[in-house]
C-alpha cells in the first residue's frame, strides 16, 4: 500500500451507504443495536463498508457478519456486559480507573483493571471470519492500525502507510484492540506492540472521515451513529474529580463530535441515566439506549431521503409510538414493557 488513499476495500456500488458505529462503551453496544433495527426495517440491506471505533466496533461486526436485527438485540438485550470483561482489581481499584481515564488517555498504560479475552470470544463466536465490509481502527503510540479484510494497515499523520499484514487477524482480536481504554481495559499487542482505543486516532470518537479517506467513499453515502456522554460531563463535581485525578496530564474531558453537513446522515441519540463504562444495566435502561437508538437512526434516514417509499410509514409509525413512551417510567421498570408492546403491535417479528 502506498498512498492513504488507495483502495483498502473495493468501492461500493454509487449510492450505497457506510456505517459508522462511533464510540461509547455499552451505550454504542445498545444504540447501535438499535439503528441496526432501523436500517433493516427502512429495508437498506446492502452497504458499501461497515465500520465503527471502541464499542461501536461490536455491532459492526455483528451487522457486518450477516446477523439480522432480531440476532443482534437478542445479544444486546440478554448478555451481560459484565461477564465479558474480567476484572483484575476490586472495586475500588476500578472506580480509581475510572477517574482517571482522562490521564490515561495522555500516559498510555499497558495495563488496565479489565482484561478483554472474553470480550474477544464472544464477538469472535457471532463473526467467526472477518466480514466481506468491515473494518475497525486502533491507536498506537504513533498513529493507528486499520483492520480490514485485507489485513492490518499502518497509517496515521506523519507516517509512511504500511500494508503490515496481509492476511486479516481474529475480529475478536481487533475489536478488543479497538475497545482497550487505556489504564481500564488492557492494551492488545499486535506485532510487538501495544494497541489503543480507536477513538483515539486522527478520526476522533465517530471517525465519519475515514471511509471518505481510505476507501473512496462520498459523505453523502455516510450514515454514523454518534453517542455523546456531553449530559454526564456537564456535572460539576464529576468534572472535578476528573480534574484532580488527572494531576496536570489530562487531556481535555470535552469531545468534538461530527457535524451534519456533505449530506452526511447523522444519529446523535440521547441516552440519560447510566455512563457509558456501566456495564451492569437493567432490562429498562438497555432498552431505553436502543430505542434511542432507533429513534435517532429514522430521524437521520428521514432527513437524509434514505427511507425507501414502501417502509417509510410503517417506520415512521414505530418510531413515533416508541417516542411517545414517558422516559420516566424507566425508574419505574415499566419502560421496556411498554416498549415491548410497541414492538408487538408494529414490528413483533424484531423482538428476539
Amino acid at each position: 500500500m502506498t498512498s492513504p488513499n488507495a483502495d483498502v476495500l473495493r468501492p461500493g456500488e454509487m449510492g450505497e451507504l457506510n456505517v459508522v458505529f462511533g464510540s461509547g462503551g455499552s451505550k454504542a453496544v445498545l444504540a447501535g443495536a438499535g439503528a441496526i433495527i432501523a436500517l433493516q426495517l427502512a429495508g437498506l440491506k446492502h452497504f458499501a463498508t461497515i465500520g465503527g471505533a471502541s464499542g461501536g466496533s461490536i455491532p459492526a461486526a455483528f451487522l457486518a457478519s450477516g446477523a439480522d436485527a432480531t440476532q443482534i438485540l437478542s445479544h444486546a438485550l440478554q448478555t451481560d456486559f459484565t461477564s465479558l470483561l474480567t476484572p483484575k482489581k476490586g472495586k475500588l481499584g476500578q472506580l480509581l480507573a475510572l477517574l482517571m481515564k482522562y490521564r490515561f488517555e495522555q500516559t498510555r498504560p499497558e495495563n488496565g483493571v479489565f482484561s478483554s479475552e472474553k470480550l474477544g470470544a464472544f464477538v469472535t463466536s457471532v463473526s467467526k471470519t472477518w466480514p466481506e465490509k468491515y473494518w475497525t481502527v486502533a491507536s498506537a503510540k504513533f498513529g493507528f492500525a486499520l483492520f480490514t479484510k485485507d489485513g492490518v494497515h499502518r497509517m496515521g499523520v506523519g507516517i509512511k502507510p504500511l500494508h503490515v499484514q496481509n492476511e486479516p487477524v481474529p475480529v475478536g482480536m481487533a475489536v478488543r484492540a479497538s475497545c482497550a481504554i487505556p489504564g481500564v481495559i488492557d492494551a492488545v499487542e499486535f506485532q510487538g506492540e501495544p494497541l489503543w482505543d480507536g477513538a483515539f486516532t486522527e478520526f476522533g470518537e465517530c471517525p465519519v472521515d475515514l471511509p471518505p479517506a481510505y476507501f473512496g467513499a462520498k459523505k453523502s453515502d455516510i450514515f454514523a451513529i454518534d453517542i455523546s456522554e456531553e449530559i454526564i460531563k456537564k456535572n460539576r463535581w464529576l468534572r472535578i474529580l476528573f480534574h484532580i485525578f488527572c494531576g496536570g496530564k489530562c487531556v481535555s474531558i470535552d469531545a468534538v463530535h461530527p457535524e451534519e453537513k456533505d449530506g452526511l446522515m447523522l444519529a446523535q441519540p440521547m441516552i440519560k441515566g447510566f455512563h457509558a463504562m456501566e456495564f451492569q444495566l437493567n432490562l429498562d435502561q438497555k432498552w431505553h439506549a436502543v430505542v434511542e437508538g432507533l429513534i435517532s437512526t429514522v430521524d437521520a434516514l428521514e432527513r437524509g431521503k434514505r427511507i425507501p417509499a414502501e417502509n417509510r410509514e410503517a417506520l415512521l409509525r414505530l418510531r413515533n409510538d416508541l417516542a411517545a413512551i414517558d422516559i420516566k417510567s424507566i425508574r419505574k421498570r415499566c419502560f421496556a414493557r411498554q416498549v415491548e408492546g410497541v414492538f408487538l403491535k408494529e414490528a413483533p417479528h424484531i423482538l428476539p
